[in-house]
């Protein structure tokens, strides 16, 4: 069983903005792959093309998958610019791709996805384990006038998926293209290598990490610190079990991690928690360093999303000081900036509309309190009138020989929760709950209003003397 790889990472371009971070994944996923702890690739199944031209990298994809058994685990990298044509088609962007003067992709300067398609369809490659990963700034490339019909998203299963393998992808819409930091990794790349490196993405802890296992741990991740960001995964049945690494199940700096996840509260450990944590660590013997260390890289994902937020406020405060209505031409750039920084809609609408968003709060909660008087009220009228004697002392119906008529014909299905309180002419004067507050004698008498339906009388407890007068100008007896 072969393990081979090929990253591909394009930073430069001559008609698209340069990702300098692209070439920083490559080499960051080369390390954990060949990692012997870890990946266990050997060093010379795993190529790194940086900066290609159109044949050099369509060459190096055939070579790839060409050859391979069924056991063989083949993986294939993209860090760069993923393009979309006008027919929803997608490309990947090669040193040399551009567009033509009416902004359509020049298909000649890029790799079709239906060449890698064809080529891991291809029965010169057997391979049943096949891994893409796709960490892509998509783009569009639409005709003039083509590009308003588009809907921006990016049919990635169909054009890339298929039986025996897994597609793992940054993102699948032109709406959020995230550029990526020129010192750092790009976001969805640092997480795939931050679930290998520490372990973490090993959700079942049995010491092997799965394609559907890394994707969910980078997910979770980046939606943490760009949640306007939606990184998908598209496998075959048997796809999100392909084994990528392996994790040290017992290594005291995993343990702890697992423990700080757990604890942390969108990025904020308790006094309490650091407590625990405090235990924790001595009891894994780990140094108030290494732990430090790992409470940071936990927690900083929902450190860097404040932060962007704050850089946002920051423009979007900056824009307001130069224009009190704000211009079209600045509300497209803020809605670039929102993307690219990957903040919440719903936060992004917060500082647009602070007021407004107030004002729904406060509509809402007066909505929800109103309802709530409204229930507390409809429970209130339908609890029992009558209390029971242990509450008011033992007076009873007996006693005061005034008496309620409980209609309850035995062929008719009533509501068995409900009873209906009537006057000597037989017209109903309330309905109330039953409960267990009513007790029916077995004395039965014809219903009051001329029908063959049976009556029981109930020897009902009530509050206090007089009560029945005050609430009925009109009594009966028991023996009516």
């Amino acid at each position: 069983m072969a393990k081979v790889a090929l990253l591909i990472g394009v930073s430069e371009y001559e008609s698209f903005t340069p990702l300098p971070g692209a070439v920083k994944d490559v080499e960051a996923i080369k390390q954990v792959l060949q990692n012997p702890y870890m990946g266990k690739f050997e060093a010379k199944d795993v190529q790194a093309l940086v900066n290609p031209e159109p044949q050099e990298m369509r060459e190096a994809i055939e070579f790839l998958f060409y050859g391979r058994q069924k056991t063989d685990l083949v993986l294939l990298y993209f860090s760069g610019h993923g393009i979309k044509d006008d027919l929803g088609k997608l490309h990947f962007g090669t040193r040399l791709t551009r567009k033509n003067p009416q902004g359509e992709l020049v298909f000649s300067t890029a790799v079709s996805a239906s060449f890698v398609h064809e080529i891991m369809d291809s029965s010169r490659s057997r391979s049943r384990r096949k891994v893409v990963i796709l960490d892509c700034c998509f783009s569009g490339a639409f005709a003039e006038g083509l590009k308003a019909k588009d809907d921006g998203s990016l049919d990635i299963k169909t054009q890339l998926g298929g039986e025996g393998r897994a597609v793992l992808t940054s993102s699948t819409s032109t709406q959020y293209s995230f550029e990526k930091p020129e010192e750092n990794l790009s976001i969805y790349t640092r997480y795939l290598v931050e679930g290998i490196e520490t372990g973490a993405a090993d959700e079942d802890r049995n010491g092997l990490i799965y394609a559907g296992e890394l994707h969910d741990y980078a997910k979770r991740k980046v939606r943490a610190v760009a949640p306007a960001m939606k990184p998908e995964f598209f496998p075959s049945k048997e796809g999100a079990k392909i084994l990528i690494a392996e994790a040290p199940v017992s290594d005291p700096k995993l343990k702890y991690r697992r423990e700080v996840e757990h604890l942390a509260d969108r990025g904020v450990i308790s006094y309490v928690d650091h407590n625990v944590l405090e235990v924790y660590r001595k009891k894994l013997g780990l140094s108030r360093d290494e732990a430090a260390i790992i409470e940071d890289e936990v927690i900083r994902p929902y450190q860097e999303y404040q932060k962007n937020l704050q850089l946002y406020k920051d423009a979007f405060r900056q824009a307001k000081q130069r224009e009190s209505t704000l211009s079209e031409n600045t509300l497209d750039k803020l809605r670039r900036y929102h993307e690219v920084l990957g903040i919440r809609d719903e936060d992004i609408a917060s500082i647009h509309h602070p007021f407004s968003i107030k004002k729904r709060w406060l509509i809402g909660a007066g909505v929800t309190l109103a309802i709530a008087i409204g229930i507390f009220g409809f429970f209130y009228l339908k609890k029992p009138l009558i209390s029971e004697s242990e509450e008011n002392g033992d007076k009873t119906l007996a006693e005061d020989s005034n008496c309620i008529i409980v209609i309850k014909p035995d062929d008719i299905d009533y509501d068995v929760d409900s009873v209906y309180l009537r006057n000597d002419e037989g017209r109903a004067i309330s309905e109330h709950r039953v409960g267990d507050k009513l007790r029916a004698s077995e004395k039965k008498t014809k219903a009051p209003f001329g029908s063959n339906l049976q009556a029981k009388y109930i020897k009902i407890e009530y509050p206090e003397a007089g009560w029945m007068e005050k609430k009925f100008t009109k009594s009966c007896t028991e023996g009516k």
